[in-house]
C-alpha cells in the first residue's frame, strides 16, 4: 500500500480518486499543483466543480459508458483553476467496486495537452479540437 501511494502521489500525470457519486476522495501532487489547490480544498468536492461548462456536458455522456464497461478513454476536457486558468486534458477513467464495503471507486488519469504540445499533428483531430469531446475507443 505504501508503494502504491508513493507511485500515485509522485506520478507525472494528474490523478484523482472519486467515489461513486463523483466526489473527490484523493488527488495526487501533480493534479493539486496544476490546479493550484490544496488537498483540503478538493476533498469531498464534486469533480464537476473543476470542469468548464462544455466539459460537464461531455463528461456526463461518458459516465454511462464508464458504468457500462468499467472504463473509458480519451475524453478531452477542460479543467478550470480558481484563477480561471484553463487546463486542457485528455482523461481516462477506470471504475471498480471496493471489496470491503462494496463501494464504487473511480480512478481518473488526466494528461495535460499543453504538456504534450510536441505531439502536434500526431494527435487525432478530435483530441486537438478546441472543446471537450467524448471520443469512444
Amino acid at each position: 500500500k505504501i508503494r502504491f501511494e508513493t507511485l500515485y502521489q509522485n506520478a507525472p500525470v494528474m490523478m484523482q480518486e472519486l467515489d461513486g457519486r463523483g466526489r473527490i476522495l484523493s488527488a495526487n501532487k501533480c493534479w493539486l499543483d496544476t490546479m493550484e489547490l490544496t488537498e483540503n480544498e478538493v476533498i469531498g468536492q464534486h469533480i464537476f466543480r473543476f470542469l468548464d461548462q462544455t466539459s460537464k456536458y461531455y463528461a456526463k455522456a461518458a459516465i454511462s459508458d464508464l458504468r457500462r464497461y468499467g472504463s473509458v478513454k480519451n475524453i478531452q476536457c477542460r479543467y478550470q483553476t480558481p484563477a480561471h486558468t484553463i487546463v486542457d486534458v485528455v482523461v481516462s477513467a477506470s471504475m471498480n467496486v471496493a471489496d470491503r464495503d462494496n463501494s464504487v471507486r473511480v480512478l481518473l488519469v488526466s494528461n495535460e495537452l499543453q504538456a504534450h504540445h510536441d505531439l502536434g499533428s500526431t494527435l487525432p483531430a478530435k483530441i486537438r479540437a478546441n472543446r471537450c469531446e467524448y471520443i469512444s475507443s
